[in-house]
């Protein structure tokens, strides 16, 4: 399985603005460029706007492929936040499909610690390798902050070893989830493993964007 964590693209400065910015518009466009190359079988997203947005344009860019929402995908938050339910969210992202517990006009979001965000990603590890097969391109577009977290799941990495992988706006970073039949395949110098690391935070399909 190829998995393709998009960090969302720019938004507005201010801590109550959740919009893409212009620039970040044309993020979207780019990143949605770039994937409409590739076999996507799947999209999935964070629930808050900026990821949601970012996704919608990458599935217009896949023939109008449906996005799965995911409410553990969103953002660490400091502090309890109120988010936009599936009401709210739908009419402006029609290719939005939304789980149960996000059918209403609004939802309150509590705040993160550590351990909910280690939690967070694993689960989000865990869902992957359990909803998708070795031959699918599943393109997972969420938070800066929370990607770092699911390459820490991705990677088994202990939690007093945690590591900020950087990337900014719109980037793309690609694992490869190695089918367990699959790994003793490799020469016996190298052990068997999971995951193949293939780019963290790559923005070459952002060139030109002012």
């Amino acid at each position: 399985m190829e998995v393709f964590m998009v960090r969302h693209g720019e938004m507005g400065r201010t801590s109550s603005n959740d919009f893409l910015t212009e620039r970040g518009e044309k993020q979207a466009l780019a990143t949605g460029r770039y994937f409409s190359q590739l076999p996507v079988t799947a999209i999935i997203s964070s629930p808050l706007v900026r990821a949601l947005g970012t996704a919608h344009v990458i599935a217009r860019a896949c023939q109008d492929m449906p996005v799965e929402v995911w409410p553990e995908l969103r953002e660490g938050l400091f502090r309890e936040m109120i988010g936009y339910g599936a009401e709210e969210l739908r009419p402006r992202f029609p290719l939005a499909w939304f789980p149960k517990e996000m059918e209403a006009e609004s939802l309150l979001y509590a705040a993160d610690t550590q351990e909910s965000l280690r939690q967070r990603s694993q689960q989000v590890v865990q869902r992957l390798e359990s909803s998708f097969g070795p031959n699918d391109y599943v393109v997972l577009v969420a938070h800066g902050g929370l990607i770092s977290y699911i390459f820490h799941a991705f990677l088994r990495m202990p939690a007093d070893t945690f590591s900020f992988f950087k990337t900014n706006f719109a980037s793309i970073s690609q694992v490869s989830l190695i089918p367990p039949a699959m790994r003793q395949e490799y020469p016996p110098i190298y052990p068997a493993r999971s995951v193949d690391v293939v780019t963290v935070g790559d923005t070459s399909h952002l060139t030109g964007i002012d």
